[in-house]
């Protein structure tokens, strides 16, 4: 059988989908949610769940005990990885890494690198600068060490500190936010589809992930503007392997804007992996240099949509909740045990399937709304 090991904050989707796949996955993350063990021939800690990381001792002991045991040929690196590139490069040492290296996740996560790149080739971005204006309004403060949208701030709110090595600050431009998810192979990319990203306020996080919408039709222009943009960058940063690329859709035009590339599989997987495609095979094979062809021209797919549901209030979610939770259908990461949750804390996530992005939203909130209603009686 064929074996592999995941490593993220939130393993349940590359294990869900490796799984699918026939393989003996070993699921490496700091949830262990009732999903992923149930996925997982293995499951292990590698962080505390309040703690949002992955902790480096726990995470090189892991992969150290996988490759003492002969348990997997390899191991992929999801998202938490974006500010410590130093644990994709301890990791390697430890059991090979199926991905873009500490050299690559550094370059292409260093904003001077990245928008140099993007303005050598004329690729259009929203402006950026690397000092605070006398007049902060209009720009977003951002950092490329962080995930999930927590680390954007509206400038004129944020601190006036420094801007570090990995921060920026970006004018606010409207549009609709927009991923492309893509495979490439150190030189070409290949698109898999492009997804309406989703997102909301929660606490002092004015625009935190809240999920993702795809694949999405697209014109022919937009599409020629996303395959220019990830044929000049993954030749650029040598990037391997299943990635996104995040932009903003602008019209009139229509006009694509890219904000970064997350050089991990990214969260949308989660939908192409649903539709069959062999995402983690593809995923092995771009990597060891054997190109991009086992994933077809992909045709043309009913939308699917992610969401995850934050906590409106304070909630203790007791033995019976908790039971009650891992039997619903179209719900995910479902927490293992009984544990108590702050206001704005992500509970567990939905999913839903429609004709188009609205009869998917429309769902995805209905599901969400529903379960926290349901949860809310259990107090």
């Amino acid at each position: 059988m064929k074996r592999i090991a995941v490593a993220s904050i939130s393993a349940r989707a590359l294990a869900e989908a490796a799984a699918r796949e026939g393989f003996a996955v070993i699921a490496l993350d700091v949830f262990g949610d009732v999903d992923t063990t149930r996925a997982a021939t293995r499951w292990q800690s590698v962080g505390a769940p309040q703690s949002l990381q992955i902790d480096s001792v726990l995470l090189q002991g892991a992969l150290e005990q996988i490759a003492r045991n002969d348990e997997a040929q390899g191991w992929i690196a999801g998202s938490g990885f974006e500010g410590q590139p130093e644990l994709l490069a301890a990791g390697n040492r430890r059991l090979p890494l199926v991905g873009n290296g500490a050299a690559a996740v550094r370059r292409v996560r260093d904003p001077h690198a990245f928008f140099g790149a993007l303005d050598a080739h004329g690729v259009a971005h929203p402006p950026v600068r690397y000092d605070r204006p006398d007049d902060a309004r209009g720009w977003l403060r951002k950092d490329f060490a962080g995930c999930g949208g927590w680390q954007v701030q509206r400038a004129e709110q944020a601190s006036d500190d420094a801007l570090g090595a990995t921060q920026y600050l970006q004018r606010w431009h409207d549009g609709a936010p927009m991923s492309a998810t893509f495979i490439a192979d150190g030189q070409r990319a290949r698109m898999l589809g492009c997804n309406l990203q989703l997102s909301r306020e929660i606490g002092h996080a004015p625009f935190a992930w809240r999920g993702v919408i795809g694949p999405l039709p697209m014109s022919d222009a937009v599409q020629l503007q996303v395959t220019a943009a990830l044929q000049a960058l993954v030749g650029t940063f040598g990037l391997r392997g299943l990635c996104s690329l995040d932009f903003l859709l602008r019209e009139p035009g229509p006009r694509v804007e890219v904000l970064e590339i997350n050089p991990r599989p990214p969260a949308s997987i989660d939908l192409y992996a649903a539709h069959g495609l062999p995402v983690i095979e593809a995923q092995l094979r771009a990597c060891d240099g054997g190109g991009l062809d086992l994933l077809p021209t992909m045709p043309a797919l009913l939308p699917r949509g992610l969401a995850v549901v934050y906590a409106r209030r304070d909630l203790m979610l007791g033995p019976a909740a908790a039971h009650w939770l891992a039997a619903q259908p179209q719900v995910h990461d479902v927490p293992a045990r009984a544990a108590s949750f702050r206001a704005h804390a992500p509970l567990c996530s939905v999913s839903a399937a429609g004709e188009d992005i609205a009869a998917v939203q429309e769902q995805l909130q209905q599901r969400a709304d529903a379960l926290l209603g349901a949860l809310e009686t259990f107090e």
